[in-house]
């Protein structure tokens, strides 16, 4: 009986899926650049983000091997890396 139920309401739960995507509406794009400059420009986008990451870390473990520590700047930088970045990716526009 409860498979039955399940069945019964998984099915419901994709028709009214598929009903409800066919009724949004499509926006027109108002980006009338070339798909390779929206492609290099997303690339780059991309890249900036990755550097965000990566030079936190890099600059914590040159501060490490400085200062003698063992990982506590590495690990802060990339901990700062890390916030940043998703901060960065959180606050990108999708190309309009």
């Amino acid at each position: 009986m409860p498979k039955q139920w399940l069945g019964n309401r998984l099915a419901v739960v994709r028709t009214s899926y598929r009903e409800g995507f066919e009724k949004l509406p499509v926006s027109e794009s108002k980006d009338d650049r070339s798909p390779g400059v929206k492609a290099y420009a997303m690339a780059s986008q991309a890249i900036a983000t990755a550097m965000t990451m990566l030079v936190p870390g890099l600059i914590g473990l040159g501060a490490d091997r400085y200062f003698e520590t063992r990982a506590v700047f590495t690990i802060v930088g990339f901990g700062l890396g890390l916030v940043v970045g998703i901060w960065q990716i959180i606050q990108l526009n999708p190309l309009e």
